[in-house]
């Protein structure tokens, strides 16, 4: 389910997926993990380098084979997030990087509940969205609009928020990510969900022209931003 790790490769950036989740989780080594839908493992590897002690779950059979051939020494499991096959406060933490807004729309309210479930009083759960808006979402808009979804998890977390979970932060901040050409940016786009390539022929035209509309020029191709919003919760103290 999750398509990107910023900074997954360096110490991550102020601002950026990476440098949130280890400032969330420091210090990392040895802490247990949760990634929930963790798609071919990328968030996986780059926590398990950094030491933690990594648990991926998924729900598509061919993503769960990809994580397991990248960290093979990883447990990753094929599960919905609604339903994770782990005992009360198995993890110090959880996180949903760019996944929350993949589970059914009927799903989210107990996916949350399930990932809190998962970490007890003591963990935390770290939630990292896309927002419907900015240049990367426009251009990828054409191929598959996630108006929808992206709001409906946003609604989600505020109706979390108010209720079984405390929030103790959150943050937003663009993702930066260039691109050298129209082709690269469609590789990465379709890499996030192979599923995207079908639809790729009849809505080419349109993504180049946003992508050169909404793309911010320069020495290493067009720039393109993604609003994040990331929420931090823990169990609410009663």
């Amino acid at each position: 389910m999750s398509d990107h790790v910023s900074g997954a490769t360096g110490a991550g950036r102020p601002g950026d997926s990476m440098a949130e989740i280890e400032a969330a989780f420091a210090p990392l080594a040895g802490r247990r993990i949760l990634d929930i839908g963790c798609g071919p493992g990328r968030l996986v590897a780059a926590l398990a380098r950094r030491g933690a002690v990594v648990t991926g779950v998924d729900p598509e059979p061919g993503a769960v084979a990809e994580a397991r051939a990248l960290v093979s020494d990883a447990d990753i499991r094929q599960a919905g997030a609604e339903a994770l096959p782990f005992v009360d406060a198995a993890f110090d933490g959880a996180i949903f990087l760019n996944s929350l807004h993949h589970v059914p729309l009927d799903g989210m309210d107990r996916a949350l509940a399930e990932a809190l479930r998962v970490v007890g009083p003591a963990g935390t759960l770290l939630v990292i969205e896309p927002l419907p808006q900015g240049p990367f979402f426009e251009a990828l808009r054409p191929l598959e609009d996630e108006t929808a979804v992206r709001l409906a998890a946003q609604d989600a977390l505020a109706a979390f928020a108010a209720g079984p979970a405390d929030l103790v932060d959150l943050r937003e901040w663009d993702r930066i990510e260039r691109f050298a050409s129209l082709d690269v940016f469609l590789e990465r786009i379709v890499a996030a969900d192979p599923a995207r390539r079908d639809l790729l022929d009849a809505a080419r035209p349109e993504i180049a022209r946003r992508f050169e509309a909404h793309g911010e020029p320069g020495p290493q191709g067009r720039m393109l931003a993604q609003p994040m919003r990331m929420h931090r919760f823990r169990q609410a103290r009663g």
